[in-house]
């Protein structure tokens, strides 16, 4: 039995070594690239389906604009068709800009500028500022704390962009399901 395995079961609380949980933060920080890498692929079926789903509905749009005409169609008709064109557009339009903004990139922190703490070692933007002595300098002689600091900084600043970009993604595609549910029933009744 491990030490720490002791002192849990002791009820005695036991920090991680240092190494062991730079370790732990170093896993959790590559789960959260892969879960934005996740997100970005998620998202990419998304705005095609609604790129194809507009290209059609142009293609057709004489047809659909028929089934809105007064002189052809009961007000029943158009107001049907009206709802579901708008639900089409209104879901379709909402499920292309969650898409987009799962690609824009969300630095919520961008670089030095406007920050007390010193610029991170670990972090990109920080790093692209910092000369290339001076980041030599600093990371050779950055104490173990502070390198702790920085790498569970990063940890919960791409933890926050992953969750973000998974929230864009599941709302693209529920809103996708509705664009598709209001779309279909539309094009079909057009070429009726």
């Amino acid at each position: 039995m491990t030490q720490q395995t002791e002192a849990l079961i002791q009820g005695r609380p036991e920090t991680l070594p240092a190494l062991q949980r730079i370790d732990q933060y170093a896993k959790a920080l590559d789960r959260a690239v892969q879960l934005t890498q996740i997100a970005d692929a998620k998202a990419a079926p998304v705005l095609a389906l609604q790129a194809t789903l507009a290209a059609v509905t142009v293609s057709q749009s004489s047809a659909v604009g028929q089934l809105l005409d007064a002189g052809q169609h009961s007000g029943f008709v158009i107001v049907l068709a009206a709802v579901l064109l708008l639900a089409y557009a209104g879901t379709g339009i909402f499920a292309g800009v969650l898409g987009v903004l799962v690609y824009l990139p969300r630095a919520p922190r961008p670089g030095q500028a406007g920050r007390s703490e010193p610029a991170s070692l670990i972090y990109f933007d920080d790093i692209r500022r910092m000369p290339r002595d001076l980041f030599l300098q600093r990371a050779s002689q950055q104490e173990f704390a502070a390198f702790e600091r920085d790498i569970m900084t990063q940890v919960h600043t791409v933890s926050g962009v992953a969750a973000l970009k998974m929230g864009y993604v599941r709302a693209a595609l529920l809103a996708t399901i509705v664009t598709f549910a209001a779309w279909l029933p539309l094009i079909a009744w057009a070429q009726a």
